[in-house]
């Protein structure tokens, strides 16, 4: 590894997001030509999995690189319980790690709670009248949803979401899309130009409700797939502008860029129709991708987890972390030096 310059770090996690349906790993035609550019001028792993299939513990093992299990989180949202929030507040997470160490640290994200610690700026809702992402809260989404499942079975279409989002012009999205997230971020990426940062990205764009077809056309042809890439093919034009705005601005040598999913989604197999339960490929499979100038651009094919990616951020950094962390850095195989799948990295 050539000597360590590296001064802004930038991580985007991109919520439901299956490796399948990203053209480096195999989808035709690629609906992410951004994504398989920051791939192949990086390191990519071809064989990266999720701990869990549920978004708060997952990003909680990503940020602290313990399983669920060892942090004492395993449920998600309303689910989470008062133990589980005393479980978290005794680890020590990425932000709150690089935060001692000098980075000023940014986050584009709304999941508030243990999420936001460490977070010099932490952004929070953008679209401040957006609804709540909490269906059951909402009768008519929540009977939509219900009913889409039986679609899904009959037809693979989520018909009558999709009717929901595709004819009534003033329907509010659960979440910001990508394009919101991208200008909040260039935006504190401007007013911070020459701190030495960290800038977490969370992605929500590829999780249900997928609305970015919209039409009589779409609304009748389109199969869950399709409006699924939709999303996709969205997030992927933003993170596009995301990364042009940072190649324009910053030197290669001091830009460290990771990209990941914190879990997959199921459409319509295996008897559960939308949801990212179980362990299958579609669900636990995720992308993973570590660009960077220091290292020689390589496919890794070991098997990773999302446990690896803080001691490896942190490796990579030459930042010493004395908490036991349940991941291994992956730099060794970075290197091409470990090929042994079952050999620690």
């Amino acid at each position: 590894m050539k000597k360590n310059k590296i001064r802004k770090v930038i991580f985007i996690i991109a919520d439901t997001l299956r490796a399948k349906n990203v053209g480096l790993y195999g989808a035709t035609p690629s609906q992410t030509p951004n994504i398989d550019n920051l791939g192949k001028e990086g390191i990519f792993f071809n064989n990266a999995y999720a701990t869990i299939t549920k978004t708060d513990p997952s990003i909680t093992a990503i940020m602290s690189g313990k399983f669920p299990i060892s942090i004492g989180v395993i449920n998600h949202g309303r689910d989470i319980r008062k133990y589980e929030e005393n479980n978290i507040s005794k680890i020590k997470l990425l932000p709150e790690i690089l935060k001692q160490n000098g980075f000023k640290t940014m986050a584009v994200d709304w999941l508030g709670r243990w999420h936001k610690r460490g977070y010099d700026i932490y952004s929070g809702k953008i679209s401040k009248d957006r609804i709540d992402f909490t269906f059951n809260k909402i009768p008519l989404l929540f009977y939509l949803k219900f009913i889409d499942k039986a679609t899904l079975t009959l037809f693979k279409k989520n018909l009558f979401t999709r009717f929901y989002y595709s004819f009534f012009s003033k329907t509010q999205l659960p979440y910001d899309p990508a394009n919101l997230v991208v200008d909040k971020a260039i935006n504190y990426l401007e007013e911070n130009n020459q701190q030495k940062f960290f800038l977490y990205l969370h992605f929500w764009d590829a999780h249900f409700p997928h609305v970015q077809s919209k039409g009589i056309k779409s609304y009748l042809m389109d199969s869950i797939e399709d409006t699924y890439n939709a999303e996709v093919k969205f997030l992927d034009q933003q993170i596009g502008r995301l990364l042009d705005y940072l190649n324009s601005q910053y030197k290669k040598e001091e830009l460290l860029v990771i990209f990941t999913a914190d879990h997959g989604e199921n459409f319509f197999g295996y008897g559960r129709t939308f949801n990212h339960e179980y362990l299958y490929d579609e669900v636990v499979k995720i992308p993973l991708i570590i660009s960077t100038n220091n290292f020689k651009k390589r496919k890794v094919e070991n098997l990773v987890q999302h446990t690896d990616i803080l001691p490896t951020i942190l490796d990579i950094l030459n930042i010493k972390f004395s908490d036991s962390a349940d991941g291994h850095s992956l730099i060794g195989i970075m290197k091409n030096k470990k090929n042994n799948n079952k050999e620690k990295a």
